[in-house]
Formats: C-alpha cells, structure tokens, sequence
C-alpha cells in the first residue's frame, strides 16, 4: 500500500530512490524490498546503510536571507526507508494508543495540549494560593538536539565507515 501512496515529486535521499519508482512498478518494489523489511522488522534494526540523508537548508520564506535563524534544516532521508517507517508506524500506532492515559499530551496524533496547557496553568495556582514559589520551564529539547548533533557529526559522509566512526565518536 505504501508504494501507491507515497508522496510523489520530491527529492530521494542517499540512495537515490524516489517514489515515482514505487508508484510505476509496485508490486515489483514490494517483493524486491519484502526480504528487508522483513529482516528489519523482526531483527529490530536497521541496516547501517540506511541510517542518515542528506541535510538541506531551507529558506523560511520570512525575514532577511542572510540570518540564520530564518534558515531551517530538513533532512533528505531515503524515501524506500520512509514507506518502511510509516508500514510499521500505521500497524503499530492503533496497539499504542490503547495504552495511552488520558493525561498523553506528546506523540498522538490529533490530540491537543489543552490537558498540559491546564494542569500547569493548575499548578501555578496552587502555588500560588499556597504563597509558594512556582517556575514552568519550556524547552524545545528536540530542535535543540539536532542543531547540537548536527554541529557534532557535520562531516563528509561517503561510506558506512565514515558512519560507523561518527558512532564510535557518540559510543553507540
């Protein structure tokens, strides 16, 4: 299904594969990459080949094009790898969100941050009423962690050993 549906137009990422390939021949791409994904799955990982892409700036369309901080990064990943990645995320999603409590603010789909949203605005006035001291910290911990890995691996990737000595580099 994930051959037919993907988005097509867009830019491959190491591997040069585009949609454009599943879509023209499906049923060939599927029994071509079945064995893979197969292995994946049951295996838990990934191959090393198929970690990382090609990072791109782009332009936010907004402010002057010489400042930074109206640049952002997007990550060019191999598109055979993002069919895998959405097969197993639409499986497994429906299971997860079973377990999910009501109070799940991150990571669902559709679902506000209204609940966040009150129990911090709840716990500010407790605080308050209390004559206690009350701080909410907000960190963007995710953009922060890339900008900072980026910085840390930006090196002329061309083999799975130059992949294999970032990790090294990171102990992983």
């Amino acid at each position: 299904r994930q051959c037919t549906t993907s988005k097509t137009g867009r830019v491959g990422g190491l591997n040069s594969f585009i949609a454009e390939f599943a879509k023209f021949a499906p049923l060939e791409v599927a029994r071509l990459y079945a064995p893979l994904f197969a292995k994946m799955a049951l295996l838990g990982r990934e191959p090393l080949r198929a970690k990382g892409g090609i990072v791109h700036d782009l332009y936010k369309q907004k402010g002057e094009h010489r400042l930074l901080a109206n640049w952002r990064e997007i990550l060019l990943a191999n598109v055979d790898l993002k069919m895998y990645h959405r097969t197993v995320r639409d499986t497994l999603v429906p299971y997860m969100q079973q377990s999910f409590v009501d109070t799940q603010c991150g990571g669902v789909k559709g679902k506000s941050t209204a609940m966040a949203n009150h129990l911090v605005r709840t716990f500010l006035r407790v605080t308050a009423m209390e004559g206690q001291s009350a701080a909410v910290l907000f960190l963007d911990s995710s953009n922060a962690f890339y900008v900072v890995l980026r910085q840390l691996l930006m090196t002329d990737v061309q083999s799975d050993e130059d992949i294999a000595a970032i990790c090294a580099r990171l102990n992983l």
